[in-house]
Formats: C-alpha cells, structure tokens, sequence
C-alpha cells in the first residue's frame, strides 16, 4: 500500500493528475501531485506544451472545481 502523500506548503492530501499543464522556464509538465487544498501543482513528468497565461485553481477547500 503506498503512503498518502501531502502537500509542503499546506500539508493538504496531494492527488495525482494528468491533465495539468505547468510552465517553468522552458520545460512543460503535463502530470502532476496537486494539492486538494491549496491547488499547489508539483509536477512528476515532462510533457510538450505552451506557455500558461493564467491560471486556475483544480481544488479548493478537498473538493475538485473543474
């Protein structure tokens, strides 16, 4: 059984996600641990992408908003 994993700006429960798109200088990342609390996205894999010109929570207070 895996442990749950939690977020370290917040310690909320992070979920695995595979259809976020998060822009750092020049990489993409298409999936990620987001927080459900905070919508923090700490990306796990590399994708090709654009650039992100704004963004949207996916969680807000353990419950999904898209």
């Amino acid at each position: 059984m895996r442990k749950e994993q939690h977020c370290s700006l917040c310690q909320g429960k992070l979920v695995r996600e595979e259809d976020v798109v998060i822009q750092v200088n020049a990489l993409s990342y298409t999936l990620a641990w987001v927080c459900t609390e905070c919508s923090a996205a700490f990306p796990i894999a590399t994708g090709k992408g654009g650039i992100i010109r704004r963004a949207s929570p996916l969680y807000e207070d353990g419950k999904k908003l898209q």
